[in-house]
C-alpha cells in the first residue's frame, strides 16, 4: 500500500518536473546590468549617475564644462583629494582626451572641446591607486516623469486632469484621486 502511494505521488509530480525543464530550456538568458550603466540613483547635482567599480560617478555638463562627482556604493559623497583621471570625449571632430583637474574638495572638472555635444564620454579614474571607469552615452537626463493626474472621471477612469473639471465624454464631475 505504501509503495503504491509513493509511486502515485511520484507519477503525479513527474509532469511538473518535465514541464519546468522544458520551459526553462526555452527561456531567454537573463540580462545582467553591466558596470557603468545608468540606474535609479538620485542625481544630487542634476547630472547622470553611473556605477564605476565600487563607486558611483555623477557627470554634469554645463555648456562646455564637465564636472564629475564621486560617491561610494551608498551614494555618499567622497572627497576627490586622492582621485586623478582623464576623460575620452567622442564627438564629430574625432575623439579628444582631457585631463581632469580638482575643483574644490568634492569634484573634478574638464573643459570640453568645441564642436557640438559629445556622442559619448568615457571617464577613467584612479582613487588611492585603484583604477575604475564609467561610460556615459549621453550627458542629458531623460525627462522627469509627469506627475500623476489628481482628478479622474468615475465612469471613464482614462479621462484624467490635473485640475478639477468635468469629463469630456459624459460631463460628470471629475473626482479627486486618493
Amino acid at each position: 500500500m505504501n509503495k503504491t502511494l509513493a509511486l502515485l505521488a511520484l507519477l503525479a509530480g513527474f509532469p511538473l518536473f518535465s514541464n519546468a525543464q522544458v520551459l526553462q530550456g526555452n527561456s531567454p538568458a537573463p540580462k545582467y546590468q553591466a558596470a557603468g550603466e545608468t540606474h535609479a540613483h538620485p542625481s544630487p547635482h542634476g547630472g547622470v549617475v553611473h556605477s564605476a567599480g565600487a563607486y558611483h560617478v555623477e557627470a554634469v555638463q554645463q555648456n562646455r564644462l564637465l564636472t564629475l562627482y564621486l560617491y561610494d556604493n551608498k551614494m555618499q559623497p567622497l572627497p576627490t583629494k586622492q582621485v586623478s583621471g582623464a576623460v575620452l570625449v567622442e564627438q564629430q571632430g574625432g575623439p579628444a582626451s582631457l585631463t581632469l583637474t580638482p575643483a574644490g574638495n568634492d569634484r573634478l572638472q574638464a573643459q570640453l572641446p568645441t564642436g557640438g555635444a559629445p556622442a559619448g564620454v568615457t571617464v577613467q579614474l584612479s582613487r588611492n591607486g585603484q583604477p575604475f571607469a564609467a561610460r556615459f552615452e549621453s550627458l542629458a537626463l531623460s525627462p522627469a516623469p509627469a506627475a500623476p493626474a489628481a482628478y479622474a472621471c468615475p465612469m471613464h477612469p482614462s479621462e484624467t486632469s490635473a485640475a478639477p473639471g468635468s469629463c469630456p465624454k459624459c460631463h460628470m464631475a471629475l473626482k479627486k484621486r486618493s
